[in-house]
């Protein structure tokens, strides 16, 4: 994203570049659907991002297992579902035909849209209540 300093300020803080970003962000550079370029671009470049791997997968923490390097090491069968390979209503579906027909020990389930909605409504249980019943 370096390439973004050349561009002026008028342009890059603009709303329609910055949807641009965050769509090059989300689809080209494996962002995955929560990435939001919330700051300037010009700053993007000062910023790390911590999930440059998939985290629900194994050996992708560095310096710690995860529950998925210890399924693993237990030679037991995983299914892991995140963001990184579909939305959260395809996530749902692919568990469900999953869980009947698949010969998995272990599922874990990570809907980033659900936890995305939580975290901004995190007071308000009945909405809460409504938008889980919707899934």
């Amino acid at each position: 994203m370096k390439f973004l300093r050349i561009l002026p300020d008028f342009i890059l803080d603009h709303r329609i570049p910055r949807r641009l970003i965050t769509e090059l962000g989300r689809r080209l550079l494996g962002m995955g659907p929560g990435f939001e370029c919330c700051v300037s671009p010009k700053l993007l470049p000062l910023f790390n991002w911590v999930e440059r791997k998939n985290i629900y997968g194994t050996d992708a923490i560095t310096g710690a297992p995860s529950i998925f390097d210890q399924t693993a090491r237990r030679r037991r069968s995983l299914s892991g579902y995140s963001y990184h390979e579909s939305s959260d209503g395809e996530i749902l579906k692919k568990t469900e035909m999953d869980l009947r027909n698949s010969d998995a020990s272990f599922f874990f389930v990570y809907l980033c849209e659900m936890d995305m909605f939580l975290h901004l409504h995190c007071h308000e249980a009945r909405r809460n209540r409504r938008e889980i019943e919707m899934v």
